[in-house]
């Protein structure tokens, strides 16, 4: 290669690797903090990805822009349209994912009966939980509390065949920042347990068979093992769908 030539195969190549990475760096490491402050990852993907990968393209449009021989003007034009690839590239790749809010599930009652009949399964679930991780302390008296648990927090457990179900989710982007959406129906076909509290520990009020749309949520418990009924016997409560969540079941009606 020339002198001059091999001049210009560095002096391009340079200046894409630069200019990109550097873009690439700026949207990466900002980007975050902007569109996504609660993000883990925050300003370490323009460090580590967006900013490393925009100068590995500079460079290699720099060196095709060299050797195709193009006038510094052509090759302005050709780093600026790629740069503005870049940036837009890094700025996506930074944009908050949507955070899961929930789940609507179609489904029937199959059975009802009271939590005491789960009562030993947990408590072996739960004791081999703290037997197998030497740093879980059990709370004092857990056990003993179990049939208090039950008491003051009285539910039944409902077993339903889930028809189909669909995830609810919360959009993060600044254009549709806390908007709802959901997920197509996805048909299920499983029988499932919940706890479920509404009528307050009585299985009179559910007539077998029923079917209609719930929503369902985890309760987590500050202890361990849970003072929580749903939790400590590894159930998720069942609820009616939220008023939120109804424009995703309006017009629907679930077949008898």
């Amino acid at each position: 290669m020339e002198p001059f030539a091999f001049r210009t195969f560095a002096s391009y190549t340079l200046a894409g690797t630069i200019v990109m990475g550097f873009a690439g760096f700026i949207c990466g490491y900002f980007g975050p903090l902007v569109l996504s402050p609660d993000a883990t990852a925050g300003p370490l993907v323009g460090i580590f990805i967006t900013g490393p990968l925009g100068a590995f393209a500079g460079a290699l449009v720099g060196a095709a822009g060299a050797l195709a021989r193009l006038k510094w003007v052509a090759f302005t034009i050709l780093i600026a349209a790629s740069t503005a690839i870049v940036a837009g590239a890094s700025l996506y790749k930074v944009l908050p994912e949507d955070r899961w809010d929930g789940v609507i599930i179609d489904a029937s009652i199959r059975d009802c009966s009271l939590p005491d009949t789960l009562v030993d399964g947990a408590i072996a679930r739960w004791d081999k939980l703290n037997e197998g991780t030497k740093w879980r302390v059990p709370r004092p008296g857990w056990k003993e509390d179990v049939p208090r648990m039950l008491q003051r927090d009285r539910g039944v457990v409902l077993t339903m065949f889930v028809h189909r179900r669909r995830e609810v989710f919360k959009q993060r982007t600044p254009w549709n920042r806390d908007a709802l959406r959901a997920t197509p129906w996805q048909e299920s076909g499983r029988i499932e347990s919940f706890f479920d509290r509404s009528t307050h520990g009585s299985c009179s009020s559910y007539a077998l068979g029923r079917r209609a749309f719930y929503s369902t949520e985890w309760e987590a418990s500050g202890v361990s093992p849970s003072d929580i009924p749903s939790s400590f016997l590894d159930l998720f409560i069942l609820r009616d769908v939220p008023a939120e969540f109804q424009e995703f079941v309006r017009g629907q009606k679930p077949a008898s």
